[in-house]
């Protein structure tokens, strides 16, 4: 069931599906890290963008020029571009239907290696035109690879949520097909996908630069990883202090407030 919520971040209102994908709060923590790279004028882009909260929420904390979203999903897409013409947003934000996994395709079709009209479902003539370009990629990939997790009960969550049509090294190489040299990554995964997340980097021309681990709790082990990459970085990789979601008595932590604008 379609609904209307508000973000919490100023008037911003979002569409969201109640039985396809939600944001939650990796999303928020994402956009959290990600603003505090992106400087005014950048290019973003959002890969698996789902019903485009990261966006909207960055159009919120930052001053970027265009962010433009990708996910295989119509259906969040058209539920995306709702939200976007809403908060009237047409301007400095858009989606584009379009798969990951097909990097190599769009790559040798910009190359001249493939006629043009060889391109469909890639959407290659509204992307290509940013390869090389974009100072920012944002990215909150399907957690779970394939056939190591029980697969949700609707096709929607399932893409959202595992690695059916694209998997983590897909997401990084398109964010290195789409970076410009010094271009910045910003990814949210799991701790279970930090050693891959690490190798697919180096596979695809980005070096990990600031790490830092989410944990519900000061004692408790880390659920989630915060990482930056940067393109044809150097090797200087560095943790951060950890980012913690809850105080002692169950309410969220300062920082937590302040990724959510809460006071």
């Amino acid at each position: 069931m379609e609904r209307l919520d508000r973000t919490g971040f100023g008037e911003l209102k979002i569409f969201q599906d109640t039985e396809s994908f939600c944001y939650g709060i990796d999303a928020v923590i994402l956009s959290y890290f990600a603003s505090q790279g992106i400087k005014k004028e950048n290019v973003v882009f959002d890969l698996g963008t789902g019903n485009g909260i990261i966006p909207l929420i960055l159009s919120y904390k930052t001053k970027f020029s265009k962010v433009v979203g990708i996910d295989i999903q119509k259906n969040l897409i058209e539920m995306a571009r709702k939200s976007v013409e809403l908060n009237g947003l047409k301007d400095k934000i858009e989606f584009i239907e379009a798969d990951v996994s097909m990097a190599d395709r769009l790559r040798n079709i910009c190359s001249c290696n493939m006629k043009e009209d060889s391109c469909d479902n890639l959407s290659g003539n509204d992307i290509s035109g940013f390869l090389g370009q974009c100072d920012v990629v944002t990215c909150n990939p399907p957690y779970f690879p394939k056939g190591r997790a029980v697969l949700n009960s609707t096709d929607s969550l399932t893409l959202s949520r595992h690695e059916t049509c694209a998997e983590l090294r897909d997401f990084m190489d398109f964010a290195s097909l789409l970076l410009k040299e010094k271009g910045r990554l910003y990814m949210i995964n799991r701790p279970s996908r930090f050693a891959d997340s690490m190798c697919f980097a180096r596979d695809t021309g980005m070096e990990p630069r600031n790490i830092r681990i989410v944990s519900s709790t000061a004692f408790t082990k880390p659920k989630m990883i915060l990482m930056e990459f940067i393109k044809g970085g150097g090797v200087e990789c560095r943790f951060g202090e950890p980012l913690i979601i809850y105080n002692g008595d169950g309410t969220y932590t300062c920082e937590i407030l302040k990724a959510y604008d809460r006071k």
